[in-house]
């Protein structure tokens, strides 16, 4: 009576191995036919989503849309006036390209997400096997970063940093977990890590926090490589290859950046008479406003003034140049409070504006000369004490100082900044309206090819829309055990590589160092983050936080899943071994 039981039990076994051969046969087959049609639906989303047209932005938005405009005419940047130098070109010359190249603006930043997402995993092969990176391709192509409206709808160039930042990472790691391998190896790592430094760095004028991480890569790369010279030196081997190609590969994105620089600098030269990239970073405007940043003011109350009404006056009485601005800085009530002071870095852009009511923007040599003037004069004054300099930290021209109160006062909020960005809070997109002119409207909607929903409109094709915030749901919902997983991964990979210490066995401490070199450039970002922001309410700062963290949250997401993948491996390689143990027991 249970022949026919055990013969279905049988049928049942041998349909089910046979399965499982197939599977692990056309496996490779199989994975990429899931990527494509993952990428194919993540593309289709793209195309499907509004963007949002913000003319009335002419410090932000319609100013980057301006700069393309001109940069696809022919005209570089336009016509010379205050806003013509203030921003990097990265992102207007992204949606120029776009439209030269007859992409709508949605399909290329897709495109340049997907390209980021690939070479960071391709980045990592080296360490984790091809179902290990499709999974982390699944699970960052669909980052809810790429989900966010202030990012991925908006077209401002945010929307280029978080592609960016995946590709600067993951270009460098590649080429630092393929340190000891041929020249031929390098080459791709060392040409896409150009590419994307350089293009990164004229994203925005704070990009200085990505240097510590590439300088440390850097010179682990050369450590390793000197090292291994020396060994093979006295081992009277000679090295198959010579040293100096590999430097240079290695030295080439820096190479690269201060060529793209200089010609950046030279194209404004001939433009418009100033060799620089962004007097908001460099230059002469730039050193002026830093000038006006480190003057001491002992009655500074809070840090949400970056430059106090006193400092004012201590300008106008040291630089006689400057206080022919001071009926216009006066009369300016734009970016001024009921106290009179003005908040963070608005207080630059008022600046700027007297300036240009002043006249002296009438040409850029003479808004040139006029911030040197001022900048000498305040120097002046500094070296024989009539101004003191505060003893704060100033990593960047246009930024507030810090000192170590500042520090420990951000720890708590990039706690519970890297907490929240860790569980994707405020994100998701929506049907964007695009109000304001109509005809600029028209024209930045043909020249982006993308849709856009003007606000009178009665669209209501929201399927993509459902679809994506559907997705950054399933992410939201799952956070709290990705994180829980994570960090379980993260202390068991400490004792596997404690263990290996002990045996003294350093693989995979390369794995190591690109990690904690990730999660140290976050924390460096965050507290940038935090000390800019720092002049907004509460309410302002929930607004634009994964605005300004464009690029933590997919280092992040990077974070999380390298521990649980480096778990996962070494899991599945020790049963494997334990599993071929046993079966050769048996034999």
């Amino acid at each position: 009576m249970s022949t026919p039981k055990k013969s279905t039990t049988k049928r049942n076994k041998d349909t089910f191995r046979k399965i499982v051969q197939w599977l692990k046969r056309h496996e490779k087959s199989i994975i990429v036919t899931i990527l494509a049609l993952a990428t194919v639906f993540r593309v289709l989303l793209a195309l499907n989503t509004p963007i949002n047209i913000w003319p009335e932005q002419v410090y932000d938005d319609n100013l980057m849309q301006e700069y393309a405009l001109n940069i696809r005419g022919g005209n570089w940047l336009g016509e010379y006036n205050q806003l013509t130098l203030t921003k990097g070109i990265t992102f207007s010359v992204f949606m120029a390209v776009c439209n030269f190249l007859l992409i709508p603006y949605n399909l290329g930043l897709v495109l340049l997400w997907i390209l980021a997402v690939f070479v960071v995993c391709q980045a990592f092969k080296p360490k984790f096997g091809v179902k290990s990176r499709a999974l982390l391709y699944i699970l960052l192509l669909f980052a809810p970063c790429m989900f966010t409206t202030l990012i991925s709808q908006r077209l401002y160039r945010n929307a280029l940093l978080p592609a960016g930042t995946l590709l600067i990472f993951g270009s460098f790691i590649g080429l630092y977990l393929r340190r000891n391998k041929n020249i031929k190896t390098l080459i791709p790592w060392s040409i896409s890590a150009a590419v994307s430094l350089a293009s990164y760095w004229f994203i925005k004028e704070d990009s200085i926090w990505v240097l510590p991480f590439i300088v440390v890569i850097s010179i682990l790369c050369l450590i390793f490589w000197v090292r291994k010279w020396f060994i093979l030196r006295k081992l009277k081997k000679e090295a198959k290859e010579l040293l100096w190609p590999k430097f240079l590969l290695l030295f080439a994105p820096y190479i690269f950046l201060i060529v793209v620089s200089v010609a950046y600098s030279f194209i404004n030269y001939q433009s418009y008479g100033v060799f620089t990239t962004s007097d908001k970073s460099s230059g002469n405007f730039a050193k002026m406003i830093k000038s006006m940043m480190i003057i001491d003011d002992p009655n500074r109350q809070g840090t949400d003034v970056w430059i106090t009404k006193n400092m004012f006056e201590k300008i106008y009485d040291n630089s006689p140049t400057f206080e022919n601005l001071k009926e216009e800085v006066s009369e300016i009530k734009s970016w001024t409070n009921d106290s009179g002071e003005s908040l963070g870095d608005l207080v630059i852009w008022k600046i700027r504006l007297a300036m240009s009511n002043k006249g002296y923007y009438k040409d850029a040599k003479q808004a040139d000369d006029f911030s040197k003037k001022v900048a000498d004069e305040l120097s002046d004054a500094f070296n024989d004490g009539r101004l003191t300099k505060d003893s704060k930290i100033h990593i960047s021209a246009q930024m507030r100082g810090m000192d170590f109160e500042d520090i420990i006062n951000g720890l708590g909020k990039q706690a519970e900044w890297f907490w929240l960005l860790s569980v994707y809070d405020d994100t998701g997109i929506n049907n964007y309206r695009s109000s304001g002119d109509a005809a600029r409207l028209r024209q930045i909607g043909n020249f982006t090819n993308s849709l856009y929903v003007p606000a009178e409109s009665e669209y209501r094709d929201i399927k993509a829309i459902n679809y994506s915030n559907g997705i950054v749901k399933i992410y939201q919902k799952l956070s709290m055990v990705v994180n829980i997983l994570s960090g379980i991964s993260l202390v068991i990979a400490l004792i596997i590589l404690v263990r290996r210490i002990i045996q003294k066995d350093y693989k995979d401490f390369d794995l190591v160092a690109a990690w904690l070199g990730i999660a140290l450039s976050v924390l460096l970002l965050l507290m940038e983050v935090s000390l800019f922001l720092g002049y907004l309410d509460d309410e302002a700062i929930n607004t634009f936080r994964n605005f300004y963290c464009a690029s933590a949250t997919p280092l992040l997401q990077l974070l999380k899943y390298i521990p649980i993948l480096f778990v996962a491996k070494e899991g599945w390689s020790y049963l494997s071994i334990k599993k071929m143990l046993k079966t050769g027991k048996n034999k």
